[in-house]
């Protein structure tokens, strides 16, 4: 669903059953900032791990949204067979990539794209 002329926040949470949930805070005035990891494009840089790219649910985002192939860890090759750097992902992919190997934190959705 696209809302239009609204701020999106999205955040992962894990119950304590084990049970995943996923937030949408819409509207900037409804959360403290503070607490907001404002552009996911620097946390990936920060915090992606080689490890999070051998997980099937990586793999399948990846190939989906940005229609790139894990070759190994970090290694991707893009739709046309070439080399790609993980830093080249959409920035909608880096932000699902966090949500699922950083849960607990909160990610401003508005620089992500259609796909």
């Amino acid at each position: 669903m696209k809302i239009s002329g609204k701020n999106i926040l999205y955040s992962l949470m894990v119950t304590r059953w084990g049970i995943i949930v996923l937030n949408f805070i819409i509207g900037r005035e409804n959360i403290d900032l503070n607490q907001v990891d404002m552009d996911s494009r620097v946390y990936f840089k920060e915090f992606k791990k080689p490890e999070w790219f051998l997980d099937p649910f990586a793999v399948r985002v990846i190939k989906e949204i940005d229609k790139a192939e894990v070759v190994f860890e970090e290694a991707l090759k893009n739709r046309f067979g070439h080399g790609m750097s993980t830093m080249e992902l959409s920035t909608g992919t880096k932000t699902l990539l966090l949500l699922r190997n950083r849960p607990g934190h909160i990610y401003y959705g508005s620089l992500l794209g259609d796909n």
